[in-house]
């Protein structure tokens, strides 16, 4: 019998710097393959659209890439959404940007929004605290109150935002036996509300 170390052969040596030169080729090979795919593509980082690249604006929300619009987007970006079925991926947005867009009609009671008061979660705009009341309801018992009240005169809970609005709440830890659905708007407006 003859020893390991005598022994002698033109197969590849695999030591761990990467396996076999077959190896390392078809992984430089599928890395090429991947680049190439890639050269002249586009994602759109405004809606998240795929598309061939060029100074063009984005086919699908026919926004322009160029610095001054990613500066001015950067400059709005915060943790509220408003759910847009033709741009789903749209970034977030600054508590005062949604406020604009609630008086200029763009975002109504029924728009689906989430934000720091909902904990991220999709609700009505009528039902989130801070921003019911610009409709004149309150996100609670949808009682009637004015625009600026800080209390629902029926309820007695709290309209105010929080004090910094476009940063996210902690969360408190939930208690035993309360299910995902625990802190819904109650149903029924009270018989007292206009």
């Amino acid at each position: 019998m003859s020893r390991a170390s005598e022994t002698t052969s033109d197969a590849p040596v695999s030591v761990d710097n990467g396996g076999a030169p077959e190896q390392r080729q078809q992984r430089d090979a599928a890395r090429e393959q991947l680049r190439q795919m890639l050269v002249g593509r586009h994602v759109c980082p405004y809606c998240g659209h795929q598309y061939a690249g060029g100074p063009e604006p984005c086919p699908h929300c026919t926004m322009e890439d160029t610095p001054a619009t990613r500066q001015a987007t950067k400059a709005r970006i915060g943790p509220w959404y408003v759910l847009q079925p033709r741009n789903p991926a749209a970034p977030g947005m600054k508590y005062a940007t949604l406020l604009a867009l609630i008086h200029k009609g763009q975002v109504t009671a029924r728009s689906v929004i989430r934000g720091p008061t909902t904990h991220q979660l999709w609700r009505f705009a009528a039902h989130v605290r801070g921003v019911s009341r610009e409709f004149g309801l309150c996100y609670s018992c949808s009682g009637s109150i004015e625009r600026t009240a800080s209390v629902c005169p029926y309820c007695q809970r709290s309209q105010q935002p929080p004090p910094d609005p476009d940063v996210l709440l902690e969360s408190r830890a939930v208690p035993p036996g309360v299910g995902a659905g625990g802190g819904e708007p109650a149903g029924n407006p009270p018989s007292h509300a206009a």
